[in-house]
């Protein structure tokens, strides 16, 4: 079963995107996501999605650090749930 989410994006408005898809589609969405400062949306990944998505990404290295910790501090942020 895919999983998807809900996301808007400046260009396209609200969408559903799969998020096991290829990084060729779905790395353009994540990037009109970050560089649009849409952090709710941005918040709609999984940490594994990102980490899979993490090398295709053309994002500063400010950008990319603050989305590596993302990653790793996603257990922490799975217990308080």
């Amino acid at each position: 079963m895919a999983r998807t989410a809900p996301v808007w994006t400046w260009d396209v408005g609200e969408h559903e995107i799969d998020l096991d898809a290829r990084p060729e589609a779905l790395v353009p969405v994540l990037e009109t996501i970050l560089e649009g400062g849409l952090w709710n949306q941005f918040r709609k990944f999984p940490a594994d999605t990102l980490a899979r998505l993490l090398p295709y990404l053309r994002a500063p290295s400010k950008t990319r650090r603050l989305i590596e910790l993302w990653i790793d501090e996603a257990p922490a942020r799975q217990t308080k749930r």
